[in-house]
């Protein structure tokens, strides 16, 4: 069948899917088997292959996010985000469908996402009043997501479970610090600085701020 090739230079490896190949992700989306008329790469996807799926059915077409490593949790940590996301807050995101990753059906993870109506900005043709009302529309839209909080700092996913923003800070800057180290991604001097400052944050980030969406 035909492949949906790369259109944007992607940090994980590439996925080039097949017809046929989507015609079985669309069966365990749909419980059926609708024939597969198109693949279309999408811009956009900056760390994954991203690829709109158009087949026969009044719920064509959908969106595909594909990555080659079993199991990849960020695939299906995204999709637990856009459920959360409709739940909690009015900010417009994609419905996701469904999300496999275990590469049993096909040899690669994917997360399927409702297809909203519109195209990628960049392909955009708009006059400056409608490029500064749509600037204004996603401000509001930002502002509104920072509104949204909770009793506690921590993840939306993972859960919120710190009473101190400047404690969370430093944890999550921790965090990134022993992957750096482990590695190898700086140098000693680099981590050296680096923990200088993680231990200051509490002291740095001395505030009192509610948790809210950031």
């Amino acid at each position: 069948g035909g492949r949906a090739q790369v259109a944007d230079a992607i940090v994980n490896t590439p996925v080039h899917i097949t017809l046929e190949q989507a015609e079985a992700v669309l069966a365990l989306i749909f419980r059926e088997t609708p024939r597969c008329t198109g693949l279309r790469p999408l811009t956009g996807g900056c760390v994954s292959t991203v690829v709109e799926v158009s087949f026969e059915g009044v719920a064509s077409p959908i969106v595909l996010k594909l990555s080659v490593e079993a199991g990849d949790q960020d695939l299906a940590r995204q999709a637990l985000v856009l459920d959360y996301f409709r739940a909690h807050t009015g900010f417009p995101v994609p419905r996701a469908l469904k999300c496999d990753t275990t590469c049993s059906h096909v040899p690669f993870s994917w997360l399927a996402l409702e297809r909203l109506p519109g195209c990628n900005l960049g392909d955009a043709t708009l006059s400056p009043d409608r490029h500064a009302a749509l600037q204004r529309e996603m401000a509001t839209h930002v502002a509104t997501l920072h509104q949204h909080a909770a009793t506690c700092y921590g993840d939306i996913i993972g859960g919120q479970s710190c009473t101190s923003w400047a404690e969370w800070a430093r944890e999550a800057a921790l965090d990134m610090y022993r992957e750096c180290e482990q590695g190898g991604l700086l140098s000693a001097e680099a981590l050296e600085r680096a923990r200088r400052v993680i231990d200051a944050l509490p002291e740095i980030l001395d505030v009192d701020l509610p948790p809210v969406l950031n």
